[in-house]
C-alpha cells in the first residue's frame, strides 16, 4: 500500500518578543491579567508555558490551529483573526513572549528587550539579501521612512547616512534557511517559515543564540551610534535627572528651544503662561522659565509635561500662534551609567560615546569666522539683515528673500542673507532647536552648490547683486575656494556656542560637504542684546 507523504507544516508568521526579566509572573508582563483566559501548553508530554487570550466573538482565529492538542483553548471565546493572545514560554534561563493577533497590545512596556529583533535580523540575515529598511532621518525635518527594494540588496544601496539616519527595522533573508524565508525585527522579531507547535522551542534556542552575538557591530559598525529609548523605566529615569538639573539651576547642556520653524516676523515673543498678564519674552531661555516659577519645588513631571508650556504670540493683537509643552522645547545632555542621553524634541536618545566625541572633535576644528558682527538688537531676522548691510558702508549686500531659482530647482531660493565683498556667503539663523540650525547648514550646502555648477543660477544671482558685489563671468564656473560660507548663528547666551548634538552632527556632515567642494568655511556666534 503507497504510504502518503508527511504532511507539510503550514507556513506562519511568527512574532517573538525576548523578554527582560525571566522570573516575572505574567502579572507583571501583560496588561489587564485578570481578564485573559490563561491556558496551559505541553509539548510532548512536556509543559511548555501557557497562552493567555483576550476573549472575543467573531470568527474563529487561524493561529488557534497552532496549537491543536497541545492547548484547550475554548473556540467560543477566540472568534475573531485578531484576537488578542500571548504565549509565554521559558528556555534556557530566558522568557519568550510570542503573541497573535493584538497580542502585543497586551505587553506592558518596559517588560521586553529593546532591538531584539533587530539585533537577531541583524546577525543572521545574509548582507546581500536585504529587502527593506525603516529609518528615521535627523535632519530638518525628522523623517521615518521605509526603503523597499524591488531585488535583494545589500545594506550600502539603500543610500543610509550613518551619521543621520536612526536604523528602526530591517528585513531580509537569513543566511541558514532553517531560520525561515524571511526574518523582520525591531524590538520584535517576525520569523516567516512552515513550522509546528514541536518546532518552536528548538527555534527559539536559537534565536536566543543569535542575539548573543556581536557579528552585527562588523557587518555594520554604525548600528549602535544612535539608539531612540524606548523603554518607559529609563525614560522616567532620565527624566529625573533632567528634572534634578533644572531644580538646582544646573544649566550645562540644558537649555530651551522652539521645537520647529517659525515666522519670526509674525511673533511679538514668546510667554511661558497663556494668560494675558504673563509676560512676553522675546526669545525662550531655560533661565527667564525658571525665574518664572520661581519655587524650585514646583518643577515636575506635571511642571514640564502639562502646566507650563511656552506660547508663540503674534503680533496681530497678540493672538496666540502656536503652543507647545515645556517639555517639547528642553534639550538635555546627561551621562548615565557611563553612556551619553539626550532629550531632543520630547524624545529620548541614547548615543555612543565614541561617536560624541568623534563629531565633536570635527566640529572644534571648524574655524571661527574672522568677521565681526554687529549684536543682534532686532525684531526679526531680516531686519536684522538690513541694518547690519545699511550700517557696512556698501561692504556688505543684502540678499535676504532675494529668491533665485534654476532649471535643477524644483523652488526658488536664497543665495545667502549677506554676501560680502570678500566672497563671504553669509547664512544667519536664531540659536534654535536641531531641526532649525539643520536647516541652516543644509541651506548653505544647496546654495554653494547651484552657485558652483549651475550657470542660470548664478546669472539670475548676478542679476540680483549690486554692482560692486556682481561676478566677473557668471557663465564661468567660479574657484570654491575664493568664497567662504559662513554659517552665523544668534545667541544670547553669554558662553561659548554650544549646538546641540543632532545639529552638531549636521554641521560637521555640512562641512564635509562643503569642503570636498573647495569652499572654505566658518562659524560665527552673534550675541543676542536685549
Amino acid at each position: 500500500m503507497r504510504q502518503s507523504m508527511p504532511k507539510k507544516p503550514k507556513s506562519r508568521v511568527l512574532t517573538v518578543f525576548l523578554l527582560k526579566d525571566p522570573a516575572k509572573p505574567p502579572g507583571d508582563i501583560l496588561k489587564h491579567s485578570h481578564t485573559l483566559s490563561e491556558y496551559e501548553v505541553s509539548i510532548a508530554g512536556e509543559a511548555a508555558g501557557a497562552v493567555y487570550v483576550q476573549p472575543s466573538d467573531d470568527r474563529r482565529a487561524s493561529w488557534v490551529t497552532l496549537f491543536q492538542g497541545a492547548a484547550t483553548i475554548d473556540p467560543a471565546i477566540v472568534r475573531n483573526a485578531s484576537t488578542s493572545a500571548v504565549w509565554l514560554i521559558e528556555l534556557e534561563g530566558r522568557q519568550f513572549a510570542l503573541t497573535f493577533g493584538y497580542g502585543r497590545n497586551l505587553l506592558k512596556p518596559g517588560t521586553y528587550e529593546e532591538d531584539f529583533g533587530l539585533r537577531v535580523t541583524l546577525n543572521a540575515v545574509d548582507p546581500s539579501k536585504i529587502k527593506s529598511i525603516d529609518r528615521i532621518t535627523l535632519d530638518a525635518v525628522a523623517q521615518q521612512t521605509r526603503i523597499q527594494a524591488i531585488r535583494d540588496a545589500n545594506m550600502s544601496e539603500f543610500g543610509l547616512d550613518v551619521e543621520q539616519d536612526l536604523l528602526r527595522a530591517v528585513t531580509g533573508v537569513p543566511l541558514d534557511a532553517t531560520l525561515g524565508h524571511r526574518l523582520s525585527g525591531r524590538d520584535a522579531l517576525q520569523v516567516t517559515m512552515p513550522i509546528e507547535l514541536s518546532q518552536i522551542p528548538q527555534l527559539l534556542g536559537r534565536l536566543l543564540v543569535e542575539f548573543g552575538k556581536d557579528n552585527f557591530k562588523v557587518r555594520f559598525p554604525w548600528i549602535e551610534q544612535i539608539h531612540e529609548v524606548d523603554d518607559p523605566i529609563k525614560k522616567a529615569e532620565l527624566d529625573i535627572q533632567l528634572i534634578d538639573k533644572l531644580k538646582a539651576r544646573e544649566l550645562d547642556g540644558v537649555w530651551l528651544a522652539v521645537p520647529e520653524m517659525v515666522d519670526w516676523d509674525g511673533l511679538a515673543g514668546f510667554k511661558y503662561k497663556s494668560s494675558v498678564k504673563a509676560p512676553i519674552h522675546t526669545d525662550i531661555h531655560a533661565l527667564t522659565f525658571l525665574d518664572e516659577i520661581g519655587d524650585s519645588a514646583e518643577i515636575d513631571e506635571y511642571t514640564l509635561r502639562r502646566r507650563y508650556h511656552v506660547v508663540a504670540i503674534g503680533n496681530d493683537n497678540e493672538a496666540i500662534v502656536k503652543i507647545w509643552p515645556i517639555y517639547r522645547c528642553l534639550y538635555c545632555e546627561v551621562t548615565l551609567g557611563g553612556d551619553t542621553f539626550l532629550l531632543n524634541n520630547a524624545r529620548w536618545f541614547r548615543i555612543a560615546n565614541d561617536f560624541v566625541q568623534r563629531i565633536n572633535e570635527a566640529v572644534d576644528r571648524i574655524a571661527e569666522s574672522a568677521l565681526i558682527m554687529a549684536p543682534y538688537q532686532d525684531k526679526s531676522e531680516p531686519a536684522y539683515s538690513k541694518r547690519v548691510a545699511e550700517a557696512s558702508m556698501g561692504r556688505l549686500a543684502l540678499m535676504d528673500s532675494r529668491l533665485i531659482g534654476s532649471a535643477s530647482l524644483p523652488n526658488r531660493i536664497e543665495f545667502c542673507d549677506l554676501y560680502s565683498l570678500d566672497h563671504e556667503i553669509i547664512h544667519l539663523k536664531r540659536y534654535s532647536t536641531s531641526s532649525a540650525l539643520s536647516h541652516l547648514f543644509a541651506q548653505g550646502v544647496v546654495s554653494a552648490k547651484l552657485f558652483l555648477n549651475e550657470a542660470d543660477f548664478r546669472q539670475e544671482l548676478n542679476n540680483k547683486l549690486p554692482g560692486t558685489h556682481r561676478l566677473n563671468d557668471p557663465d564661468r564656473k567660479p574657484l570654491a575656494e575664493d568664497f567662504e560660507v559662513v554659517y552665523g548663528i544668534i545667541s544670547k547666551s553669554k558662553k561659548k556656542l554650544v549646538l546641540p548634538f543632532f545639529s552638531r552632527v549636521n554641521l560637521k556632515n555640512a562641512y564635509s560637504n562643503l569642503t570636498g567642494m573647495g569652499f572654505k568655511v566658518s562659524v560665527s556666534k552673534i550675541p543676542s542684546e536685549p
